[in-house]
């Protein structure tokens, strides 16, 4: 059945332009890459730029690339992980403004000039040049979704295959893209899931079916081929360069003459399948598979796929035909003959679904909701995987699942409370680690203790746990039991709740979400009744405290207390309070704030540094409100921040680092970074392009730059010298560098102008024009 439509962006070309899978300029990124590990650059994505680092684990791999020294792996929540044959290690490269646009990828693809094309789930296309800069392709450059399956390139072109339709980028500019927005979609689906390029031919896989179009004729016509193939979505396309194959329904199609498909017999559940340098791979449940010979034949039937994402594996050859597979489980590389794979594991945290962080002699330590505990001591990770005790487990914790309350005492040790597990007192100080398992639960009664939700230690060496439960207003077993308190020794003491006589005198609840403690005195930080403290006693042979309130909060719904100086931050769900004075005119000044806690809450979302900056962790990102007034938001859109969801914020004491655990990963922030000055240019070259470019009315212009520089800052000016507008955000190579609009937002006018640009210590001029 044949397809009509208009041309592909009145595009023709010509059938050496056709897309082949080879690279003979990719190693260039790789000597650039090894340049920079080498030389500690990549340790964290964001050192290049300094003040972040970002630790997430790769969990799903989407896509991997390879060549003779690295293999490129494009994760589904870690962005690219980098593996250096040579050195045998890895780097990780992950979102951050100015460089690779998002940790959710989809696919890779190298160009003739060696730049690396990074397809992702919700920012477009970022683009790696051999130099080491970052570029991207987005909405404003005509893709037609942020939302990218697949990348092909061949020589300078790159199709790109989107969620809403195809684009053709020439190496310059998006120059075509279909859906063309005039004429009717020639596809039943715009959901364009792989690319292959036969001969004059090019493919699409997409949400329905496979076509396939003459590309020296422009892609004026379309021709689908579905018979034979189940119905619903292709979800990949490959081809060995003769043959294509099309992934559907866990099974693998064969494209037959006359239009027609056949299904491939001997393995099914196939979950991935990838061609480069010609050869196809499939990793299926029965393992994985490569057509070789006019045949498929294992090539190791104990990687095993399933269909969970994370279990997937990813498959990728380098030139020489060495095969490289990963999932969740490691990184697998093939050997000669029938040696075993050799298994690596990417460094990283133990999962992403932080809860709580805690900064304990220079360790950085993070807890998980399911997926263990992580210890970081500033250049290694060593990881605590949920597992239950089997014996005494005298060096490691007894369970670490549902890790909330941590705390890293005055002796050194930190303290861990894993719900309906056990409370685990680990001291690091010895090699290996030593532990002690306490309220290791066996009843009801021994759970309510693991509960910890809140921490903190007296200046005498006493810890002090608040609880929650998993299980508000259930029954009166799973209530919350209020607090824990624990000698210096480790001897549990003392239970505070309110009816507990007057142990606890005034105490108003025993859901307690936070605790800080301050010359003498504890605060309290409660759910739903507001904020209280009390002097912790001397003499731990007399127990009893009296509650005292600060009446202005006492119903607010509390989860952070934070003491400064001789003041208390509060930071409830309405809003963030100061008390002057340790709340002793009970009255609190009010700050707005940019969204309440976590939805599933946050165990200390607030802190504050020496010099009285805050950090505020909520459902939409950090906002930092700084010692004179000012405050700023950072986002996942604006920021390296893993994800918006916060539920952790700690400071370093030592180095001022801020620490911030989110619901997708962990990052350090430091704010005293400076960045060192960028090297001195011989001279800058530069180019702006298209050139001339049109005005759209309501979007503007899309003037991109191009150099022999890293980030260029810009002023543009008039014919007659007036300066229209300054742009010192800084683009990258490939970027938008001019709008086409003024500093107050307005659009210019038609005609010509000048492009100012800076760059490595030089300045270069450039001529554009713009047209209506």
């Amino acid at each position: 059945m044949n397809a009509s439509s208009a041309a592909f962006g009145s595009v023709v070309l010509a059938p050496h332009d056709v897309l082949k899978r080879v690279s003979p300029a990719a190693p260039r990124v790789f000597v650039v890459l090894s340049a920079l590990m080498a030389a500690g650059a990549l340790h964290s994505p964001c050192r290049a730029s300094g003040a972040w680092s970002t630790f997430v684990r790769p969990q799903s791999y989407s896509a991997l690339a390879a060549s003779a020294e690295t293999v490129w792996c494009a994760t589904g929540e870690a962005g690219l992980v980098v593996y250096d044959r040579a050195a045998d290690r890895f780097a990780s490269i992950t979102r951050e403004p100015g460089g690779l646009a998002s940790n959710h990828l989809s696919s890779l693809a190298f160009d003739r000039q060696g730049r690396l094309w990074v397809g992702t789930h919700d920012a477009g296309v970022s683009r790696l040049s051999p130099d080491g800069t970052w570029g991207l392709l987005n909405a404003f450059d005509g893709l037609p979704s942020l939302d990218v399956n697949a990348v092909r390139a061949d020589g300078d072109t790159l199709w790109i295959g989107t969620t809403t339709g195809l684009a053709l980028f020439d190496g310059t500019e998006i120059r075509g893209r279909l859906p063309d927005g005039v004429n009717p979609s020639p596809f039943a689906s715009d959901d364009i899931t792989g690319i292959v390029v036969r001969g004059d031919s090019l493919w699409l896989s997409t949400g329905a079916g496979v076509y396939y179009g003459s590309i020296s004729a422009g892609l004026a016509s379309w021709t689908s081929i579905a018979t034979g193939l189940p119905a619903g979505p292709v979800d990949a396309l490959v081809s060995d360069g003769n043959t294509v194959w099309a992934l559907a329904g866990d099974r693998l199609w064969r494209a037959q003459a006359g239009d027609t498909w056949a299904s491939v017999p001997g393995f099914h559940s196939i979950y991935h399948v990838s061609d480069d340098f010609g050869t196809v791979i499939a990793s299926s449940d029965s393992g994985l598979f490569q057509y070789s010979g006019g045949a498929w034949a294992p090539i190791n039937p104990s990687l095993v796929s399933f269909a969970s994402p994370q279990f997937t594996f990813a498959t990728t050859v380098d030139d020489a035909g060495h095969v490289f597979a990963a999932n969740s489980g490691g990184f697998y590389e093939q050997q000669q003959g029938p040696t075993p794979w050799i298994q690596r594991y990417p460094p990283g945290p133990p999962g992403n679904n932080v809860q709580n962080v805690e900064i304990n002699h220079g360790l950085t330590y993070m807890a998980t909701y399911d997926e263990g505990v992580g210890r970081y001591d500033g250049s290694s990770w060593t990881l605590f995987f949920p597992q239950g005790c089997t014996s005494d487990c005298a060096e490691t914790f007894y369970d670490p699942i549902f890790a909330f309350g941590m705390l890293a005492d005055h002796q050194g040790y930190l303290w861990l409370g894993t719900w309906g597990v056990s409370v685990d007192v680990m001291n690091d100080t010895p090699s290996p680690s030593s532990v002690q398992h306490l309220w290791v639960s066996t009843q009801l009664s021994d759970d309510r203790h693991t509960w910890l939700w809140s921490a903190a230690a007296d200046s005498a060496g006493g810890r002090w746990f608040g609880m929650d439960t998993p299980c508000l207003g259930c029954d009166q077993q799973h209530d919350p039991i209020g607090i824990d308190f624990y000698s210096a020794n480790g001897i549990f003491l003392a239970n505070y709740a309110p009816g507990k006589g007057d142990s606890a005198l005034n105490m108003a609840n025993n859901q307690v979400r936070s605790l800080a403690y301050e010359a003498g005195r504890m605060w309290v930080g409660y759910a739903g009744h507001g904020v209280q403290w009390f002097s912790v006693p001397a003499d731990t042979t007399q127990l009893k405290v009296t509650f005292n309130s600060i009446h202005d909060a006492d119903r607010l719904d509390v989860f952070s207390v934070i003491p400064h100086g001789d003041s208390i931050w509060v930071f409830n769900t309405a809003d963030l309070r100061l008390y002057p004075g340790f709340g002793a005119s009970n009255n609190g000044i009010g700050y707005a704030i940019p969204a309440g806690p976590a939805p599933r809450g946050a165990v200390h979302p607030m802190d504050v540094a020496p010099d009285g900056t805050v950090w505020l962790g909520t459902a939409n990102g950090v906002r930092v409100y700084h010692p004179g007034g000012a405050t700023e938001d950072l986002t996942a859109e604006n920021s390296p921040l893993a994800d918006d969801e916060v539920r952790a914020v700690r400071i370093d004491r030592s180095s001022g680092a801020v620490w911030i655990g989110t619901a997708s990963g962990l990052n350090r922030f430091d704010p005293g970074y400076v960045a060192p000055p960028p090297p001195k240019l011989a001279r800058l070259d530069i180019k702006v392009y298209p050139n001339p470019v049109p005005i759209a009315n309501l979007i503007g212009a899309a003037v991109h730059i191009v150099g022999n520089g890293q980030r260029y800052i810009a002023r543009v000016f008039s014919v007659d010298g007036r300066l229209i507008r300054r742009l010192d955000g800084g683009a990258s190579n490939g970027d938008i560098v001019w709008d086409g609009r003024d500093d107050g937002g307005g659009l210019v006018r038609p005609g010509l102008y000048f492009v100012r640009v800076e760059a490595g210590g030089r300045t270069a001029t450039a001529r554009v024009t713009l047209l209506r």
